[in-house]
């Protein structure tokens, strides 16, 4: 059960339902009667994993669950509640509840503390066992242990958001936090203090709470830092009124005015963190009758800050300067821009990409027309580390801002005369793959955008590019002809890679309905996903010849593949990945292939031995090796003739097999080979296994000269 456990959670794949039933007996078994606490946690959590509430076998772990909930022993009823916790459900509400209203009084603060986490857990299942349990769970948050009181809280949380939350329960929750506040600092203390703020944070505070934590910003307790600044969000989300009814603007800065001139980042973020959370009109001086709290020196830290070596402190800062007045922060945006018209640097791109963010806010058009700008300055060189920060940017927002944002870069895109440099291009092919079917730009309009400079890039770029169309043209009604005609000179110019990939472009805009097959056959948007499906397309019975399995190649492998340059001449070869005995072999030939060759290519010297053959093919042994060869089958059944052995060959609907032994190398070593001549390409494919190292190397070495 480990082992299964184990590579349920090292897979991707996705189990059938009811594939590993089998097991669940067992797993049952040791859940109930399992020899030790050990297991019986195997036993729950296999069942977890694997048991879904409508399987027959279901009720039998109910039955288990209620068992160990009733017992004496905490060990049991501990294992019970991380169940519950875990895999919450509506057929444990009406076996379990009862049972919860006793473990939120039990004796250990163990079990009471997973009893509100269970109840929390079934809470988002039915919101009435809330309901029912609220006044039970909510007395817990004025109890002796600090963690079952923050548990308390999270369940109060729930409460405030199902508007179950009454005054008595409000009055417990005030007044445990003075209790805590006023208690001695202790690690497990500050922990449960800021949930109890952070429930503030997300509820709203009242007056009360406001008097509560002036104290601890006034008089300078020892608190942590993260109890500190839990306060100060308290302070953002109050009423301005509430705030000066408590507070002097100088009671809210001077607990952080130390941290502004230190020079360790942790303080300087900190105190930055606290003061975003301050309205600048209290401390800024935005208005005359409220003066600026900091002195000139403070102030000239804090925008000396915004050039720091720490983005997260550069960040921080422009979050708060942008309160202050969004045109500080814009005018760094364009000194930067200006002094770096050229070949900016990368830490530079980094800052001009905060601060675009910063400006943008949750505006997604205006950070996409704020980033066209930054990059369009940009080198001809391909940017690596730019491409993945902005793409890391996009996806960490909401949907509606990346699609606003690609929206807006596709636009300025267009419009941009000029061709664009390398790093920005693939930004906007990844950007058409996530987004063309989303965005007011038509496809047709990115198509003629993606074609218009095609011929201007490294093969490299333009293999992405090609991908793109694709994706763009599986939503055109038709064909683009200004498209198709760019492309066509593309492949009439470009080598033997690139060429592929332009017929495939052809070939699938020609026939909507396929390309729109292998469009939605990918598992994600992404273009490595797009290049797999088409790749299956492009070696499908439907597209070449019939046959039973699939020939996998790994095509642009940096150790055997050299990269094809927009100038060069001769198409390079596609690299295989190696086989057996130390080396790669994660995308290997799968040799029986999809590809017939001509029976005229043959020429057998002896008896083919089909045992032979079969023997040392499924010989798991045998020494392995796979490559690409520039010559056809039948050139390589000559040179392996120049070894001096005996050759015989047999030529079959999916290649050509060859057996090669007596060779001077190793006169009792024996090779045997299959061969796949590629057509569409040019050159074939080879595979063989050796039963000798000596021999195996030779023969490779041979075909790879």
């Amino acid at each position: 059960m480990v082992v299964l456990l184990y590579c349920h959670d090292s897979v991707s794949l996705a189990l059938d339902p009811g594939e590993l039933d089998f097991c669940l007996p067992h797993a049952l078994t040791l859940a109930e009667a399992g020899t030790s606490l050990r297991i019986q946690r195997l036993g729950y959590l296999f069942c977890a994993t694997f048991l879904s509430p409508q399987h027959e076998l279901h009720l039998l772990l109910v039955n288990t669950l209620h068992k160990h909930l009733e017992s004496d022993y905490i060990g049991r009823i501990a294992l019970a509640l991380d169940h519950l916790i875990q895999s919450p459900g509506h057929d444990l509400l009406a076996a379990t509840q009862t049972r919860l209203r006793q473990l939120l009084s039990h004796a250990s603060p163990i079990i009471r503390r997973k009893a509100l986490y269970a109840v929390k857990a079934l809470g988002r299942v039915d919101a009435s066992i809330l309901q029912r349990l609220a006044i039970h769970s909510s007395k817990r948050v004025r109890d002796a242990d600090a963690a079952v009181a923050g548990a308390s809280v999270a369940i109060c949380e729930d409460l405030h958001k199902q508007h179950m939350l009454d005054d008595q329960h409000a009055t417990y929750i005030y007044k445990s936090l003075l209790h805590y506040l006023k208690a001695s600092s202790t690690p497990l203390g500050e922990l449960t203090v800021q949930k109890f703020l952070r429930f503030y944070t997300n509820t709203g505070p009242s007056l009360q709470v406001l008097e509560a934590i002036r104290p601890v910003l006034r008089s300078g307790l020892p608190r942590s830092k993260a109890t500190i600044l839990e306060c100060y969000k308290v302070i953002q989300v109050s009423r301005l009124e509430d705030l000066l009814s408590v507070f002097t603007p100088h009671a809210l800065i001077s607990p952080i005015q130390p941290y502004l001139t230190s020079g360790d980042g942790n303080d300087l973020f900190f105190s930055l963190s606290c003061l975003s959370c301050v309205d600048p009109e209290l401390w800024a001086g935005i208005k005359p009758e409220r003066p600026l709290v900091l002195d000139a020196l403070e102030v000239e830290r804090i925008v000396k800050l915004m050039g720091s070596s720490d983005p997260a402190i550069r960040r921080q800062t422009a979050l708060v300067l942008h309160r202050v007045d969004v045109e500080i922060v814009r005018t760094r945006f364009e000194q930067l821009l200006e002094d770096n018209t050229s070949s900016p640097a990368v830490d530079i791109v980094a800052m001009l990409l905060e601060l675009a963010g910063v400006l943008a806010g949750d505006d997604g058009a205006e950070f996409g027309q704020l980033l066209f700008r930054t990059l369009a300055t940009l080198a001809r060189s391909l940017l690596g580390p730019i491409i993945e920060l902005v793409l890391s940017i996009l996806r960490a927002q909401d949907e509606s801002f990346a699609r606003d944002a690609a929206n807006a870069i596709f636009v300025a895109s267009i419009a941009h005369e000029s061709d664009v440099n390398p790093t920005f291009m693939v930004i906007v092919v990844s950007l058409v793959a996530e987004y063309s079917d989303s965005v007011s730009t038509t496809p047709a309009e990115l198509l003629e955008y993606l074609a218009r400079d095609l011929h201007l890039y490294t093969a490299s770029i333009q293999e992405v590019i090609l991908l793109a169309m694709l994706r763009a043209a599986s939503q055109c009604d038709g064909p683009v002809p200004t498209a198709v005609e760019r492309v066509k000179k593309l492949q009439e110019a470009s080598g033997q890679h690139i060429r592929r990939r332009c017929q495939q472009y052809l070939r699938l805009v020609e026939n909507k309905e396929q390309l729109r097959a292998v469009v939605d056959r990918a598992p994600s948007r992404s273009l490595p996903d797009l290049s797999a499906s088409i790749e299956e397309w492009a070696t499908s019975p439907e597209t070449i010849v019939a046959s039973t399995s699939r020939l996998q190649i790994e095509t642009r492998s940096t150790d055997d593949c050299t990269e094809i340059d927009q100038e060069e001449s001769t198409p390079t070869r596609p690299s295989i990945a190696k086989g057996l005995h130390g080396e790669s072999s994660s995308s290997l030939i799968s040799l029986d292939s999809p590809f017939l060759s001509d029976p005229s290519n043959a020429e057998p010297q002896g008896a083919f031995e089909l045992n032979t053959f079969s023997q040392l093919w499924q010989n798991p042994t045998a020494w392995a090796a796979r490559g690409w060869s520039a010559e056809s089958s039948q050139d390589i059944v000559g040179k392996l003739r120049t070894l001096g052995g005996i050759v015989s060959v047999e030529s079959t609907n999916t290649g050509t097999n060859v057996i090669l032994k007596h060779v001077p190398v190793d006169m009792n070593g024996t090779v045997a080979m299959k061969l796949v001549d590629k057509s569409d390409i040019g050159g074939s494919l080879w595979q063989l296994k050796s039963d000798s190292q000596a021999l195996q190397t030779a023969v490779k070495r041979l075909l790879e000269a």
